[in-house]
C-alpha cells in the first residue's frame, strides 16, 4: 500500500504540536514539585533542570500514532486491534515508560533496570517481533529459532541500553533518534511493505523528538530522563523487527545497526574498555564518546555537529542499500561503518596519549 506524504508529514507535524505544547507545561510543574535531574561526576551540566521530558515525548508520540492510526480512514484501526506484533509493542513500551519513570524518580539498580528491559522484549518476542533465518555472507542460512530468539532479545535490550548511555549531552540522543526516525520513515516509503503504520509509527516518533528538542537545545530547560532514552531505544529497537517477514533477518539488522551506530558502536567501546579494565559491565564511567571529546576541547555545538554528520551519512548510507540495492550495494553499509570506527579508534587512541602526557607532566 502507497503511504501518502501528506499523512506523514501531518503525523509529525501532529506529534511535534503536542510536543511543544506538553513540555513547557512539564518544565512549569517540574520547577514547582523540585523535580530536577540528579548531579553527579559524569553530568556536565549545571542547574536545576527538570528530567520529565520523557513524558512529553512518549505522550506525544503515543496520541499522534494512535489518533493519525484511527481516524485517517486507512483502516489502520483494525489493523491495530487484530495484530499482536503491535499490542505487544505497546505493552513492552509502557514498560520502558513505567521504568524509566521510576527511575527517574526513585533511582532503579542496573539490575532491575535490565531485568525491566529483558521482559519487555520478551514481551515483543511473544507478540511476533522477532528475527527469523539469517543469510550470511558464505551463502548459508542459519534458520536456528534459539539462535534467532537469542539475536531478538540481544538487540532489543542492547538498542535499549545504547540509546539510554548516549543520554549525557543536550541534543545528543534525541538528535539521534530523530535522525534514526526521519531515515526510516525514507526506508518505509522505498518499499512495498512500506505504507499505512509501518511510516506513520517512526514519523510520530520523529515529530515528538523535534517537539522535544525545541526545549532540549544547548542550553537545555528540559532532559528526557530514563523514561525519555528508554522508551526512544526501545521503540527504535523495534522497526527492523517490523520489516523481517518474507525477508532476510541479516538485511534489517544491518540497517538497524547502521541507524543507531553511533550509540551502539559507543557502548561496545564501553563494554570493551570495563572488561578490559576489569570493572563491572554495568559501572557507569565518564568515558562516552561525548566526554573524550569535551576533555579535548570540543564546544557542544561542535560535538553535536560531528555525531548527526555520522548520523546523517549513516542513515544515507542505509537508505541507498535498501533503494538501491543494485548499485554499489556491498559498499554502502561500509562506507559507513569503516569511518565510525576510526573514529572511535582515534579518540581511544588520543585519550591514552593524553593521560600519558597528564602523568609525564605530573
Amino acid at each position: 500500500m502507497e503511504e501518502s506524504p501528506v499523512r506523514v508529514l501531518g503525523t509529525i507535524g501532529l506529534a511535534f504540536l503536542l510536543n511543544v505544547i506538553c513540555t513547557p507545561l512539564l518544565i512549569a510543574y517540574s520547577h514547582k514539585k523540585g523535580w530536577y535531574d540528579r548531579m553527579d561526576e559524569r553530568k556536565i551540566h549545571n542547574g536545576n533542570i527538570p528530567r520529565t521530558g520523557g513524558v512529553g515525548i512518549f505522550t506525544s508520540f503515543l496520541l499522534s500514532f494512535l489518533i493519525v492510526s484511527l481516524f485517517s480512514g486507512k483502516g489502520d484501526g483494525e489493523r491495530l486491534a487484530a495484530d499482536p506484533a503491535f499490542l505487544a509493542a505497546g505493552a513492552g513500551c509502557l514498560l520502558m515508560f513505567a521504568t524509566g519513570l521510576l527511575d527517574d524518580f526513585r533511582t532503579l539498580r542496573a539490575r532491575y533496570k535490565l531485568l525491566a528491559q529483558i521482559v519487555a522484549a520478551l514481551i515483543a518476542i511473544a507478540g511476533g517481533l522477532s528475527f527469523g533465518p539469517f543469510l550470511t555472507p558464505v551463502g548459508f542460512t542459519i534458520d536456528a529459532p534459539a539462535f534467532s530468539f537469542f539475536v531478538t532479545l540481544l538487540w532489543i535490550v542492547g538498542v535499549t541500553n545504547a540509546v539510554n548511555l548516549i543520554d549525557g549531552m543536550d541534543g545528543l540522543a534525541g538528535g539521534v533518534a530523530g535522525i534514526a526516525a526521519g531515515f526510516w520513515i525514507l526506508i518505509s516509503l522505498a518499499t512495498p511493505k512500506g505504507g499505512g503504520i509501518y511510516s506513520i509509527l517512526p514519523a510520530a516518533l520523529l515529530g515528538a523528538v523535534l517537539g522535544f528538542l525545541v526545549y532540549n537545545k544547548p542550553r537545555a530547560r528540559i532532559f528526557m530522563g530514563d523514561t525519555g532514552s528508554l522508551v526512544l531505544g526501545y521503540v527504535l529497537s523495534l522497526f527492523p523487527l517490523f520489516r523481517v517477514e518474507g525477508s532476510s533477518s541479516t538485511r534489517w539488522l544491518l540497517v538497524g545497526i547502521t541507524l543507531l551506530i553511533i550509540p551502539i558502536f559507543d557502548t561496545l567501546a564501553a563494554i570493551l574498555r570495563r572488561i578490559r579494565e576489569k570493572r563491572s559491565v554495568g559501572e557507569p564511567d565518564r568515558e562516552h564518546l561525548h566526554h573524550k571529546l569535551l576533555d579535548q576541547g570540543w564546544p557542544v555545538a561542535r560535538i553535536l555537529g560531528l555525531v548527526y554528520l555520522v548520523s546523517i551519512l549513516s542513515g544515507g548510507a542505509a537508505y541507498l542499500w535498501i533503494r538501491y540495492p543494485e548499485i554499489l550495494s556491498t559498499y554502502y553499509l561500509p562506507m559507513a561503518w569503516i569511518p565510525t570506527a576510526a573514529l572511535f579508534i582515534v579518540l581511544h587512541y588520543r585519550k591514552l596519549l593524553f593521560i600519558h602526557a597528564k602523568k609525564k607532566d605530573g
